[in-house]
């Protein structure tokens, strides 16, 4: 309680227990308890769920491989919580995000991209805060630390994990870690592990490319989209003043009800609505042309541009099908145009 961190003592639950003696009685080694995913997931989180407090920073980095064009975006973090509730999240960088604040009066969620915050009841515990998509769906820091936070930090993380694996010990800035990696059904992520010392996280990567449906055939070139955190400069136990946990607006940003009717309310038509549509003229995939002003005064067209890869474009692709069809006879008519990919593709695609 006093000005210094304290050096917490890892006990393990009484289930660990039992499997440390069970691994000692078959004649299992240090070395190999030490590559065990499970053993090693099992000690980090027994670690933060004795933590009253933490604060930890981080680099964020986002990349996109598709088709040759990469593009890398990146913003820095900072994170901060006190059991039972109180959190602060803050983003700066190429992707701002959201920053939220949480002490016991309020919850505040600030999107910097719109100028708009809203403010609504406090959550009562860091397990009801990872119910909220908000703050547990599109964010990785403040997901991992709300699940390392959560009553029981290892069920939350492993939740819709198939299968665990430890890949190698390695080093991050000089320091010794484990290399996990964690497979699930719509994503695979890997973790960093502090091998020496406080358990600590030091690097998470998602893989986002299966559930985009952007993983290449044998023979293709490579796509992918993926997201990692450096993590450094943990805090654990050490003060953290109130007012860290305290929102104030700044100078030009609203307050609203709800993000999404605040940016609906403000939505204007589009300016191209009434415009004459440009001139399109494309090869047919069974030979001919496609001519957009063949179907000028006759037909309604919707024009969907797609690839195989792009895995929104494929769960879509059949709805707008559907849409097509029914409303055929009153003149709509669908042609879905891809541009980047060949004949052969295309058509293996479709069938």
């Amino acid at each position: 309680t006093g000005t210094e961190p304290r050096r917490l003592n890892l006990a393990f639950e009484p289930a660990e227990a039992e499997r440390a003696e069970i691994g000692s009685a078959s004649g299992e080694t240090p070395e190999a308890e030490n590559s065990d995913p499970e053993t090693l997931l099992r000690k980090m989180s027994a670690y933060y769920r004795q933590a009253d407090s933490l604060a930890v920073e981080s680099e964020y980095t986002m990349n996109f491989n598709i088709q040759g064009t990469k593009q890398t975006l990146s913003s820095a973090r900072e994170f901060a919580a006190q059991r039972p509730n109180k959190l602060m999240l803050r983003t700066t960088g190429e992707m701002p995000g959201f920053d939220v604040y949480q002490n016991d009066e309020s919850l505040v969620m600030h999107l910097a991209a719109i100028n708009k915050y809203t403010e609504e009841e406090p959550a009562e515990t860091f397990d009801e805060h990872l119910s909220n998509p908000m703050l547990a769906g599109g964010n990785m820091l403040s997901t991992i630390v709300l699940q390392l936070l959560a009553d029981d930090p290892y069920e939350a993380l492993m939740e819709g994990v198939s299968d665990q694996q430890y890949v190698a010990r390695e080093e991050i800035d000089g320091e010794p870690v484990h290399h996990l990696r964690f497979i699930q059904d719509g994503f695979d992520w890997d973790a960093w592990v502090s091998a020496e010392g406080d358990p600590v996280l030091k690097r998470i990567t998602i893989d986002m490319s299966k559930s985009l449906g952007l993983v290449a055939d044998e023979g293709e070139e490579s796509a992918e989209m993926t997201m990692t955190e450096r993590v450094g400069n943990w805090r654990i136990n050490a003060p953290i003043e109130e007012e860290t946990f305290a929102f104030t607006a700044p100078a030009g940003v609203t307050k609203v009800d709800s993000f999404l009717e605040g940016m609906m309310d403000e939505q204007e038509p589009s300016a191209l609505i009434g415009e004459t549509a440009p001139a399109a003229e494309l090869a047919l995939l069974d030979g001919g042309r496609f001519r957009l002003a063949d179907h000028a005064g006759e037909d309604i067209v919707m024009l969907d541009f797609w690839a195989t890869w792009c895995g929104p474009c494929v769960k879509e692709l059949p709805l707008l099908v559907e849409l097509a069809a029914e409303y055929r006879d009153k003149g709509v008519k669908l042609y879905a145009v891809n541009q980047g990919e060949d004949a052969e593709t295309i058509r293996e695609f479709l069938e």
